[in-house]
């Protein structure tokens, strides 16, 4: 994609974005660049405010489509079991070491 080819994506494209708190967001591509030589797309996340906006390099998005929909929602249910698992650990056994 840092070939000089064209973009990945236009302005209106529908992405799945990763926002900054590592979820993933559907989003709209409003605006294009090339900055230091690398393509970035200012993305509008869907439902929020526009001032939540942001510029995203391509590694960061995919295409909206419905097996990208799909691998988002395995890997949100992946993250949320983990969580669980987390959660559910019995806590440490008491230290034994003043003994």
């Amino acid at each position: 994609m840092g070939d000089g080819a064209s973009p990945a994506y236009a302005v209106g494209d529908a992405v799945l974005a990763t926002h900054d708190d590592g979820k993933t967001y559907s989003a709209k591509v409003i605006d294009t660049r090339t900055k230091d030589g690398v393509a970035e797309f200012k993305v509008h996340w869907s439902g929020f405010n526009k001032k939540q906006d942001q510029w995203l390099a391509v590694a960061k998005m995919v295409r909206d489509t419905v097996d990208a929909r799909r691998e988002a929602e395995v890997a949100a249910q992946r993250t949320r079991a983990e969580e669980g698992r987390k959660a559910a650990a019995p806590p440490p056994p008491p230290s034994t070491s003043g003994t």
